[in-house]
């Protein structure tokens, strides 16, 4: 049986791959072909084989299955903006069905796969449908990323509500503690945990391995 998740956040730069990574990592750990997928990336650099994001990069290279660039990342663009607005400024409309493709095609190859979005829940992909759109199509388990500063619990909340009025189960949430001073840190992931209605799985920075407990959760 396939395992899938999606990762989202409840901002752009909130930690998204850095949990990814861990949890591709632990996936491989238990004896997984695992396969990370960035389908859409905003913002990249030019390497000797084309333009690469660093994201994406970071999930290629944590995948259990060797797995091309194209492979992990079908849609790369330059600037680090939102993906409507970049796929419109270089012509290169995003078709959700290309990222259907993508992730069919790593169903064959793998079976725990892990697929990260961009920005947060609701970031446009087109002006008519949303990062969400597809994956409430897809029907995947979501892990949202919380980045705990000011501000955070009201967006864990929204973007928790969300999740569930998409009728798509939330599976678990992680705290990154590195964005919010000590002072405040105990008391905002534990609203937060309230909020999202779920046990936070890493409340330490999340740049440090998954436990076994959160790994059982999923």
């Amino acid at each position: 049986m396939i395992k899938r998740y999606f990762v989202t956040g409840t901002d752009t730069e909130v930690g998204k791959t850095v949990a990814s990574r861990a949890l591709l990592q632990a996936a491989n750990r238990a004896g997984y072909r695992s396969a990370g997928y960035k389908p859409v990336a905003s913002g990249s650099a030019m390497t000797a084989e084309g333009w690469r994001n660093g994201d994406a990069l970071a999930l290629q290279a944590n995948s259990s299955v060797a797995l091309s660039y194209d492979e992990v990342n079908p849609y790369v663009f330059t600037e680090p903006t939102s993906p409507h607005i970049i796929s419109a400024a270089e012509g290169r409309p995003i078709e959700l069905a290309r990222l259907s493709a993508g992730l069919r095609h790593l169903e064959l190859r793998a079976n725990w796969l892990l697929v990260e979005g961009a920005g947060g829940w609701f970031t446009p992909l087109s002006l008519q449908y949303t990062f969400a759109d597809w994956v409430r199509r897809e029907q995947l388990p979501v892990i949202l990323v919380v980045g705990v500063k000011l501000g955070c619990i009201n967006h864990a909340l929204l973007s928790a509500q969300a999740i569930w009025q998409a009728g798509l189960p939330l599976v678990g949430w992680i705290a990154n503690v590195s964005l919010c001073p000590a002072s405040g840190m105990r008391n905002t992931w534990q609203r937060c945990a309230v909020c999202c209605q779920r046990r936070c799985w890493v409340r330490s920075p999340i740049c440090l391995m998954l436990s076994a407990r959160l790994w059982g959760r999923i």
